[in-house]
């Protein structure tokens, strides 16, 4: 019996946390049989409120046409939060793992290499390790690892984005990953979405907001 109370209130307890954190949650990747992941058009898949005031507008996501081998496509999307009058945005990459479960370090370097050359390095902003899945790929299944993480949306970043992305360097598992774009279907895909993020977030809501 004691058992079946603890396990009641744990279960309790993660739905009151998922509650709480919703806003701060991305949307879930969704693939689609007829879906082309690496042509998905600019949008806001999500605009909430927090319950401490902040606001988080999620963009949607597209895949990269890159070169290295794996079977698995790494997605890039845009998300806002905003926080009284200050503003954060960050680009959100997000690839699932089936060999290891991935980690990354607050501040551990990235490197950007643009169209004519030039290169940016910034860093990783928090840690991160991949969330465990097991999914049924074809009737076998597969333990799974979706890790996301994050890097500020700097105006430097934003100048490089009209040029257009060519190559760029994580560290993944405190070793290199490379990625190696075949042809860039994500500069303008991310400037379209900062541009209609700025445009939601010229209209000012609240957590009071409808109720």
């Amino acid at each position: 019996m004691r058992k079946i109370i603890v396990l009641l209130f744990v279960l309790v307890s993660a739905v009151y946390v998922k509650a709480q954190d919703a806003a701060t949650v991305p949307p879930k990747l969704v693939n689609s049989f007829f879906g082309n992941t690496n042509k998905r058009t600019p949008c806001i898949l999500d605009d909430k409120i927090s319950a401490d005031g902040r606001r988080f507008l999620w963009g949607n996501y597209r895949s990269m046409k890159h070169t290295f081998d794996n079977k698995w496509a790494f997605f890039v999307g845009l998300l806002a939060i905003e926080k009284d009058e200050s503003k954060l945005f960050q680009l959100r990459f997000f690839r699932t793992f089936t060999d290891v479960k991935p980690m990354v370090k607050d501040k551990s370097p990235v490197l950007f290499k643009f169209a004519d050359g030039s290169v940016i390095e910034t860093m990783i902003s928090g840690d991160a390790e991949g969330k465990y899945e097991c999914r049924d790929i074809m009737g076998h299944l597969v333990d799974t690892y979706e890790l996301n993480f994050y890097v500020d949306l700097t105006q430097d970043i934003v100048d490089g984005l009209k040029k257009g992305f060519s190559k760029m360097r994580f560290e993944l598992n405190n070793d290199i990953y490379d990625v190696e774009m075949k042809s860039d279907n994500i500069s303008d895909f991310i400037l379209q979405e900062y541009l209609l993020m700025q445009e939601a977030l010229s209209k000012k809501r609240d957590f009071k907001e409808g109720f």
